[in-house]
């Protein structure tokens, strides 16, 4: 949505296209979380620690971008454009690196290629995967388990 927000026709187009770009603030740590589980452990830090490196290195650049984009060249479309190229090269990488939530597998019933993530991850972490999860192993759903959506973080109990 950042490179939407350069499209912005008026005020409330350009609004919207922030407020779109919030939830996907909101959302760029579920694939942090994701990548931690399967980094393998004894250096999991130190790869976390230099994926931060990539914030501080985006707070320093930014002011540089808009100080020629907006400046210089005079124009804030281009500005939104090039703070958004970040995001769609993570998109990209995340698209073709990061596997599925071995839970929302299960949850969809995929049960086979969640049992095969997490044989992925216990082999990255340096465990044998058959051992942790010999062959006859069967992943099943919770009976209990809550669903929800969206609406529920409009009740009562969140604000």
């Amino acid at each position: 949505f950042g490179v939407v927000t350069a499209g912005a026709w008026n005020v409330p187009s350009l609004l919207l296209a922030r407020v779109l770009c919030g939830f996907g603030v909101g959302g760029i740590s579920v694939p942090f979380d994701i990548l931690a589980e399967l980094l393998p452990a004894e250096d999991r830090g130190s790869y976390l620690l230099f994926v931060e490196y990539f914030w501080t290195l985006g707070s320093i650049t930014v002011p540089i971008l808009a100080y020629f984009s907006i400046g210089v060249l005079g124009s804030w479309q281009l500005f939104v454009v090039l703070c958004a190229v970040p995001c769609v090269i993570s998109l990209v990488c995340a698209i073709f690196y990061v596997p599925e939530s071995p839970r929302w597998l299960v949850a969809r019933g995929d049960n086979s290629s969640a049992l095969d993530i997490l044989r992925e991850v216990a082999k990255k972490n340096g465990k044998d995967p058959f051992s942790v999860f010999p062959p006859n192993t069967e992943i099943c759903c919770l009976e209990n388990e809550e669903s929800s959506d969206f609406r529920d973080l409009l009740k009562k109990y969140y604000q």
